[in-house]
């Protein structure tokens, strides 16, 4: 069997990867593990006699598939009868008394350790598809190497959410065949294999919702050491403990430390993958930065070119993602860098999210990808190649052997798999309107804007209560009067676009409102710091060989919210409102801006290669009983701010770079700073012109509450009371 008919499918029937593997449904043995059952068609045996696999659906008399699988020779498929939900991770922890995840560390344990990185399926082999090693997988026929400093991964690219969602499926297959082997393979009597066989089927690589307020790295892939929650996996050793699989991966001998297929300092001298020790602070502070940016993305992005890819401006699904890669791994982490982050065995349930909200905004927004030159391209994509619709995925390949494309991949239900958002299988025989209502609710109660559940909470109160209570607090009042004008608020955000050559590696723009500490180690914890925009690149990136630089372009775009930094700094500063009249002489007066490179080292901003900071706004419409969730209108961006403020950040000097006192150690400034106290000692620093944009100083231009119906979904009135009740937030909250 030839590797470049590989079939795949993930969740699906897993072919042979290497050549001259039987085909028949039978067990083979790895040369590497005569005792192991290399992959193939078939389920191993199971010693009890029976099969409680025997619901799935078969391929012949005694052939079971992985999972059920979209056969155009059989009268059904996974859409309709074994569809499965991805867990959220939190929720995956105890499910089933933790059975499933003990499957998924069970699985995860043995192909990073019982399958050797010459396997294509160990952890070695999938995790270097998306980057390093820079060599073809698992065989030169799958794509040949047209760039040898790149992986297959799609980044940059119109491809972005399409390649990498049977790539996470691929992974998720390949555990679930390695969860099938740890309960067979085991020893143990049936009674205490049967229940992992119970909750098997139901197994989906779980997924790390980062944009909710527990934004933290979850506790199962920060512990150390794991214990099975139940006795019957075949590496159980009588319920002793283990190292985590989840917690790190501990590199192979001989691969890491080999500068021809890891590249060098410092990776070949870090024997396991490493994050971020301040992590879950990072993650911490910028959740309300993150959340924000999920929810505009999901609502208010109708293109696919915006929605898809961080090159073609605004907020983008690949820029929320790159935050998270560049907070998680911080300055010396895998995560941090795009050739290494797929080791970190974090990166899967990443990207498992990442998937999940392309999934959601699919719903939605039904669009094909938009033509689109890839200028670096990847390891089987030549650098310029105009990719679209029909450009075929390299290294991954589909159930009938040829490789995926947009059109085989753009439903999860082809990989056997679904998300509680978007159940589409729960709508069969609904209007389509109900199913789009149903998952824009759910994104509203989970990412909604904090102004707009304030807002729809007083005007209840105000509505069911004749008189209100008067021990509420006046901020309440001055949300409700100050801040929402006639069902409509202003949103405020940062657009930022920069040069992912500039620094050589990943780097981060932090945003502040107030003056930033002197000591850049304390930047994401003080008071005043609003969020990051985060570069997520690698070292060494250059112009692909035979490429004109000209003709690439090396920008990356993204977003940083503003408007609840600035309700919470209203308290402190004189903001009397979110209108313009109000905001944009606050904005120009306390707005700041630094650089952190990929060492965790101040840069000044002025020198940073082509970064553009502007400020935009928009005129959303609260919720209503018809259509309850905020609409975003059209973001227009006010150059005039920034222009101000001035290229350096900021005309105050201090935090520009960190400023050691005279025995050594950093000294800390004052963060407190009034708009008075700024304006009093700060002067443009540059008269230099902000980059080309659309602007307008005056108020009056962005006051008219115009909503464009284009940019946002307005599904049609119909009751769902059950769905859209808004999740309760207490109003003084919004401000500490």
């Amino acid at each position: 069997m030839k590797v470049s008919t590989l079939v795949f499918v993930a969740m699906a029937t897993i072919g042979q990867l290497t050549e001259g593997l039987p085909t028949t449904p039978e067990l083979s043995l790895s040369p590497e593990h005569p005792k192991e059952p290399r992959f193939s068609i078939g389920v191993p045996p199971i010693p009890s006699g029976e099969n409680p696999l025997g619901k799935r659906d078969k391929i012949g008399t005694d052939r079971y598939r992985a999972v059920g699988l979209p056969d155009p020779n059989e009268k059904y498929n996974c859409a309709t009868r074994y569809a499965n939900y991805r867990q959220e991770i939190r929720a995956f922890e105890t499910n089933q008394g933790g059975r499933l995840m003990d499957l998924h560390v069970c699985a995860m344990k043995r192909i990073m350790y019982a399958r050797p990185p010459s396997d294509p399926n160990s952890y070695w082999g999938i995790a270097g598809i998306h980057g390093r090693p820079f060599q073809a997988w698992p065989d030169p026929r799958n794509g040949a190497s047209t760039n040898t400093n790149m992986g297959y991964c799609s980044h940059s690219s119109t491809l972005f959410p399409c390649w990498h969602r049977p790539y996470i499926s691929y992974m998720e297959a390949v555990l679930y065949w390695n969860a099938v082997l740890c309960i067979s393979m085991s020893k143990a009597s049936w009674s205490l294999k049967k229940p992992y066989w119970d909750v098997a089927n139901s197994y989906r690589h779980p997924y790390w919702d980062w944009a909710t307020n527990n934004a933290q790295i979850p506790d199962s892939y920060t512990r150390t050491t794991y214990r099975y929650n139940q006795r019957g996996l075949y590496d159980d050793n009588n319920g002793a403990t283990f190292e985590n699989p989840l917690w790190r991966y501990r590199f192979p001998n001989g691969y890491y430390n080999n500068p021809a297929i890891f590249g060098g300092a410092p990776w070949t001298q870090r024997p396991t993958t490493i994050r971020d020790p301040n992590a879950n602070a990072a993650l911490r502070n910028n959740a309300a930065s993150i959340r924000s940016n999920v929810y505009n993305l999901m609502t208010g992005v109708n293109s696919w070119s915006q929605f898809s890819n961080h090159v073609t401006g605004g907020n983008s699904l690949e820029s929320i993602h790159d935050l998270i890669h560049v907070l998680v791994g911080g300055n010396d982490g895998h995560m941090t860098s795009v050739p290494y982050s797929a080791f970190d065995p974090i990166f899967w349930i990443h990207h498992c999210n990442v998937d999940r909200l392309y999934a959601i905004w699919q719903v939605n927004f039904p669009l094909t990808p938009t033509s689109m030159r890839n200028d670096f391209g990847s390891y089987g994509v030549p650098p310029g190649t105009i990719e679209g619709r029909y450009t075929p995925f390299s290294a991954i390949m589909n159930y009938y052997g040829t490789p995926h494309t947009f059109d085989t991949s753009r439903d999860t239900s082809a990989f056997c798999f679904g998300f509680p958002e978007c159940a589409k299988w729960l709508f069969r025989n609904k209007p389509v309107r109900d199913y789009q209502r149903s998952t824009t609710g759910k994104v509203y109660n989970l990412y909604g804007p904090q102004i707009a559940r304030a807002a729809t909470k007083r005007r209840k109160m105000r509505r069911d209560t004749p008189t209100l209570d008067t021990s509420a607090p006046p901020v309440a009042d001055a949300i409700d009067n100050s801040v929402v004008d006639n069902s409509h608020y202003y949103e405020w955000r940062i657009d930022v676009a920069a040069d992912r050559t500039a620094l050589n590696g990943s780097y981060k723009v932090l945003f502040f409102l107030g003056r930033p500490a002197r000591d850049s180690a304390t930047w994401i914890t003080q008071e005043e710091y609003v969020g990051t925009y985060a570069m997520f690149t690698s070292a060494g990136m250059t112009t692909p060989e035979g490429v004109d630089p000209s003709t690439v372009n090396n920008t990356v775009t993204g977003t940083v919210p503003l408007t609840d930094d600035m309700l919470n700094a209203s308290v402190k500063f004189k903001l009397d409102s979110l209108k313009p009249e109000d905001a944009i002489p606050f904005l120009e007066k306390t707005l700041r801006w630094r650089c952190l490179d990929k060492d965790g080292k101040a840069v000044r901003v002025k020198n940073l290669k082509n970064l553009k900071v502007t400020v935009s706004t928009n005129l959303c419409t609260l919720p209503t009983d018809d259509e309850p969730w905020v609409k975003f209108g059209e973001w227009k961006q006010l150059a005039e701010i920034t222009r101000k403020i001035g290229t350096d950040g900021g005309p105050d000097a201090v935090g520009a770079v960190p400023i050691p006192s005279a025995s050594g150690s950093a000294t800390v400034a004052p963060t407190s700073t009034s708009p008075a106290e700024i304006s009093a000692t700060d002067a443009p620093a540059s008269t230099e012109e902000a980059p080309a944009v659309i602007t307008s100083s005056v108020a009056a231009d962005i006051a008219a509450p115009v909503v464009d119906e284009t940019t946002t979904y307005a599904p049609s009135p119909t009751a769902a009371s059950d769905i859209f009740a808004p999740t309760s937030t207490s109003l003084p909250a919004l401000l500490v």
